[in-house]
């Protein structure tokens, strides 16, 4: 079971990988 919540205004960068349990609202993460 995934629990993930991430807003349509979270930029996210090349290679970016992104696990369970997470919560993004109005960031931006960089490349790797």
């Amino acid at each position: 079971m995934k629990f993930q919540s991430i807003a349509p205004d979270v930029k996210l960068g090349e290679n970016v990988k992104i696990y369970n349990f997470v919560n993004l609202y109005g960031c931006e993460i960089g490349d790797h």
